[in-house]
């Protein structure tokens, strides 16, 4: 009768919690299916929800067309520094296709030639499908080892419901998040195995498995650090559980797991991991490091509130603080065996430090501990009672933790990219050659990379290099000629250029920034060069003006913003009213009347910008103040857009938002305000023929 009842309580919490990830994943389809116009390029491919997404897709793509080959360099990544000889070899690094690929590339691009479907149609289920696996090691891991039947179940559910891992691995997501807390919890159920197992050859058999799964969580995630840290945290375990009594199963089991991990893969993980120790955080720079660092202006990083922390993964402050203290309880009652997780939740506690991406390792733990504080309470109810109070809680708990993850319930992912932006994407194999380069943001990086398959200088793998600081600075200076010099001269020598000069030649970062502005780098290119403006960018100026305005010296930039006025229209001829009524402009005195947060305590307009297909016009109104802009996009739509006079004078606002430029530099190629302008950047040899 136990066994029965160990057996159907096992499958419910299978169950229940895989049927409900799934179910709350998928239903976001409803809405993307009454909204396809706009998630879905019209030839059925659907718009992925991660930017990273698309670094997978394109190897994905790449592996499914057989052309990925991993002894050839990338030709787009990282555009010109691929191409790029220096005499010193620590410089002379060349970016080549993974070797191996990807796992998440290779398995999409195998489903992909199987069912016969482009990239992102199968990323569209494939990653939903695979974030439920994480609840088969949760419930197996504390039923089997620890014997804790609420844990395990209430551990599983509220991971795959938490807010913050269902947006991480929503439909069309494909990302490495989909996995990266299976493999994790797949291993330590495993590795607790070997530990237990008295037969010597299923204890090798476990071994071996989860020398396995270490290798694929490698190549999965391509995290060495990682790997070493479990299989460190497994070692020190058996010594101190055995100590003296180690036998040579023993020392045979740690033998398998090393060789099916990869001896090379765990070697190489343990700088890395002492590394990260030393700094507590995944993210930083040396010290002496000149240039800005993209961390402070990624959401995902920054620090998020007590409360928020609860939101996104309980959805309740005080089941949050129960779960952390109940998941204490667990590692001061099991902590030898429970060692093995305490490196995932040690992950988890960095999101009160490092933000939003190490939250969802966080989640697990607070059902884990929710869970064990039942376990524990259970146990003193008289053995008969137990199963029927256990089973009892599976309904009482599901509709608990559904209740106040009603947030996640709710909740919709959406692509990241709008459809016109990614039109744009594809419309650049039509208008640029295919050896053709392109500027823009690092977020467009891996997204124009898959739809354009056009090279690019910046991307979600070199954001934190000197080109942040570079392109940021060809958006925001006032000088055309800068731009260009700055743009051409990047694209002639390369960043890694200028660092083996400031690292091995010690010249001054300032002198290297001054003769990049100058143009001394410059060469005669083959490759045509294009300068991308977007409607994202918009919104991202603020980050963009900051790094560049970068102060070398003081290691900080200045903050700009270029502001949309929303639904504004004519109260009367000359007074317009935005934001629902909350604000008021006197276009004929140039006053700011009621005051809404903008950019700064300015209430007066120095000038209005009155911008349409013919050119645009500047009337003045005041001696100082803000600058209104009024251009008339397209379909009839205006524009209402404010800044300071320094926002108003930077490239980005001239070539952008007013189409102005210099010619001797730059041609413009489409025009598509406010979706998007391109422009193509003038080889130096037709510049000095002018």
């Amino acid at each position: 009768m136990k066994n029965k009842f160990n057996l159907i309580f096992l499958i419910f919490s299978l169950i229940i919690p895989i049927f409900i990830g799934l179910f709350v994943r998928f239903d976001d389809l409803k809405v993307w299916e009454k909204y396809r116009d706009n998630f879905y390029l019209d030839d059925g491919r659907p718009i992925l929800t991660s930017i990273d997404g698309y670094f997978f897709a394109r190897y994905g793509k790449n592996y499914a067309d057989g052309i990925y080959d991993p002894e050839k360099t990338d030709p787009l990544k990282s555009v010109p520094d691929n191409f790029i000889k220096i005499e010193d070899e620590d410089y002379d690094y060349k970016i080549s296709y993974p070797d191996p690929i990807p796992l998440e590339s290779w398995l999409a691009g195998n489903l992909s030639k199987i069912f016969n479907k482009p990239i992102e149609n199968i990323a569209l289920w494939l990653t939903p499908i695979l974030a439920v696996l994480v609840v088969i090691p949760i419930v197996l891991i504390f039923r089997s080892i620890f014997n804790l039947y609420i844990t395990g179940f209430l551990g599983a559910l509220t991971t795959v419901i938490s807010l913050t891992y269902l947006s991480r691995t929503s439909v069309a997501r494909f990302d490495t998040d989909s996995l990266n807390l299976f493999f994790p919890f797949i291993v330590a159920l495993l590795l607790l195995k070997v530990l237990e197992e008295q037969k010597e050859k299923i204890k090798y058999i476990y071994s071996a498995l989860a020398g396995i799964f270490l290798y694929l969580y490698y190549w999965w995630y391509l995290h060495t650090d990682l790997i070493a840290l479990m299989l460190l945290t497994y070692l020190f375990i058996l010594v101190v559980s055995k100590f003296k009594n180690l036998t040579k199963p023993d020392f045979i089991a740690v033998g398998l797991i090393v060789l099916f991990t990869n001896p090379l893969v765990v070697i190489e993980g343990l700088i890395p991991l002492i590394k990260k120790i030393v700094n507590i955080s995944i993210y930083s720079q040396p010290s002496d490091y000149p240039y800005p660092s993209v961390a402070v202006s990624i959401a995902e990083l920054q620090k998020y509130s007590f409360s928020k922390l609860a939101e996104i993964t309980i959805g309740n402050e005080v089941l949050f603080i129960l779960g952390i203290l109940g998941t204490v309880l667990f590692f001061a009652k099991f902590w030898k065996r429970a060692l093995l997780l305490l490196p995932l939740f040690l992950i988890g506690l960095m999101a009160f430090k490092d933000g939003h991406r190490f939250v969802m390792y966080l989640a697990p733990f607070i059902g884990i501990g929710l869970g064990f504080i039942l376990d524990f309470l259970i146990n003193f109810m008289r053995e008969q009672k137990r199963n029927f109070v256990r089973f009892s809680l599976i309904p009482v708990l599901t509709l608990l933790v559904l209740f106040v993850n009603l947030n996640s319930i709710l909740h919709t992912e959406f692509p990241k990219l709008k459809k016109d932006i990614v039109e744009e994407f594809v419309n650049l194999r039509n208008i640029t050659s295919t050896d053709s380069w392109i500027w823009s943001w690092w977020d467009f990086g891996y997204p124009i990379q898959f739809y354009s398959n056009r090279g690019t200088y910046f991307d979600g793998g070199s954001q934190n290099t000197p080109k942040l600081y570079y392109v940021a600075y060809s958006y925001t200076t006032l000088s055309p000629k800068e731009a260009y010099n700055t743009i051409m001269s990047i694209s002639s020598v390369g960043v890694k250029t200028l660092e083996y000069l400031r690292e091995k030649k010690n010249i001054p970062i300032e002198r290297i920034v001054q003769n990049v502005k100058e143009g001394k780098f410059i060469r005669d290119i083959n490759n045509p060069v294009y300068f991308l403006f977007t409607s994202d960018q918009l919104g991202k100026f603020y980050w963009i003006y900051y790094f560049g305005s970068w102060d070398f010296n003081k290691k900080t930039g200045k903050h700009k913003s270029i502001k949309a006025l929303v639904g504004c229209k004519n109260e009367t001829p000359y007074i317009l009213t935005c934001f629902n009524n909350t604000l008021k402009v006197d276009l004929e005195r140039g006053l700011i009347i009621n005051k809404k947060p903008l950019i700064n305590e300015q209430k007066k307009i120095k000038f209005l910008v009155l911008k349409d297909k013919k050119g645009y016009k500047v009337v003045n109104k005041n001696n100082e103040g803000l600058v209104l802009e009024i251009v008339n996009g397209k379909k009839g739509k205006t524009l209402f857009l404010i800044m300071d006079e320094e926002s108003f004078n930077t490239i980005f606002n001239k070539m952008f938002i007013l189409r102005e430029y210099d010619n001797k530099y730059f041609e413009l190629v489409r025009d598509n305000f406010p979706t998007a302008v391109l422009y193509r950047v003038k080889n130096i040899n037709e510049v000095n023929k002018r």
